[in-house]
């Protein structure tokens, strides 16, 4: 019984200390820019991105925005700007990944899978916070708090006040005393 009640609580320990490692385990996250009518976008999102999916889980995380109404195309073009990239040369699939745009049915596999790689190692990276994006991205996540914060510092010297008492080399003023009498 004791075995049993000893492999049970090891058992919740070690899931335990997986799902911390789990909510603590880096995020790489990015924006995939697509549309309905284009093949090469149906492509990515229906071959490219599953198994990326599946093999990373929770630690990719892919924000999809379907380009529809010109201020899409707007907010499209905008970012493409925004990294340099000529308004002729923007294309759907249109992928940012951290200060990286993949674009096409041949570059977002051939590159993607590397770049998730590459920033998992480096701890995972946020949605690109372009001006384009602002409105539209999630809040960014706040650091993680510190485990317990810092003892403040104690100064080891204390302050003592000093009571000075006043100068008696000179007699102070003589005040007039109102007379009582008319």
């Amino acid at each position: 019984m004791r075995l049993a009640l000893s492999c049970v609580v090891g058992l919740l320990l070690v899931v335990s200390a997986m799902a911390a490692q789990k909510e603590d385990a880096p995020v790489v996250r990015a924006v995939l820019f697509w549309m309905r009518t284009c093949p090469h976008c149906h492509e990515v999102i229906t071959n490219v991105l599953p198994p990326l999916q599946e093999k990373y889980g929770a630690q990719l995380d892919i924000l999809f925005i379907e380009v529809e109404t010109r201020q899409d195309f707007e907010r499209l073009y905008a970012i493409g700007r925004e990294f340099g990239i000529p308004r002729g040369d923007i294309g759907v699939p249109f992928l940012v990944i951290g200060d990286r745009v993949l674009i096409g049915s041949l570059q977002i596999p051939a590159e993607l899978p590397q770049l998730i790689e590459k920033y998992l190692a480096a701890g995972g990276v946020d949605f690109p916070r372009v001006p384009a994006l602002a409105d539209i991205l999630p809040a960014p996540k706040p650091p993680a708090p510190q485990e317990s914060p810092p003892e403040p510092q104690r100064n080891e010297e204390i302050a003592t006040a000093e009571l000075v008492e006043p100068s008696v080399s000179e007699p102070p003023a003589q005040q007039e005393q109102p007379s009582l009498t008319p």
